[in-house]
Formats: structure tokens, C-alpha cells, sequence
């Protein structure tokens, strides 16, 4: 299914890959808020309406793009963990006392 040439290129530096861009997302929104807020300052529009619904949205946005890639490394990193955290569907929680089974989110132990 995976191309030849793809291959070769291990598993580790796929996820190393989305952590770089959590790194560099991180570093862009840190920059991106500070320069919203210095350009604010010494325009004088921070107390403004209009300033702080800019801030606003520069801070949601990069926080989603920011948490998009985190979120990438994350679960590059936990599918290639053997005992990573796994939802286990196999180990239903009786405790209870009920029939149903409840489902729960336990650590796998490999």
C-alpha cells in the first residue's frame, strides 16, 4: 500500500517530522501574539474594541493550529508506543454489579 521509496524512511522521523511543526507553530504564535500586541500598544488601539477582538482572534487561531499539531505528534507517537495509552475494548469494566459493560480508558500493559 505504502510507495517503495517511502519505505526506507523510519517510523520515528515521521513523528519527529509533527513534532518540528508543533515547535515551529508554537514559535509562530508566540511571535504573532506579541507582535499583535506591541503593534497594539504603540498604535494605542489595545483598549479598543477593535484591538482586542484582533488579539482575540490571532490567539484562537494560532491556539487551534498550535493544538492541530501537537495533537499530530501525539498520536504518531502513541501508535508507534507499544504500551501506549489504547482505548481497551477487549477488558470491559463489571465492577459494577451490571450486566452492560462498561468500556473505560485503562493503559494497555504489554
Amino acid at each position: 500500500m505504502e510507495p517503495q521509496w517511502m519505505q526506507g524512511i523510519s517510523s520515528t522521523t515521521v513523528c519527529n517530522w509533527f513534532y518540528f511543526f508543533f515547535v515551529v507553530n508554537l514559535l509562530v504564535t508566540l511571535v504573532a501574539v506579541g507582535k499583535i500586541i506591541y503593534i497594539s500598544v504603540k498604535a494605542r488601539m489595545l483598549g479598543s474594541p477593535m484591538g482586542i477582538l484582533q488579539l482575540i482572534t490571532v490567539i484562537a487561531i494560532m491556539s487551534i493550529s498550535v493544538t492541530n499539531s501537537l495533537f499530530f505528534y501525539l498520536m504518531c507517537d502513541r501508535g508507534l508506543t507499544p504500551g501506549g495509552a489504547r482505548l481497551s475494548a477487549a477488558s470491559p469494566d463489571t465492577s459494577q454489579g451490571n450486566s452492560q459493560a462498561n468500556y473505560v480508558y485503562r493503559p494497555s500493559n504489554y
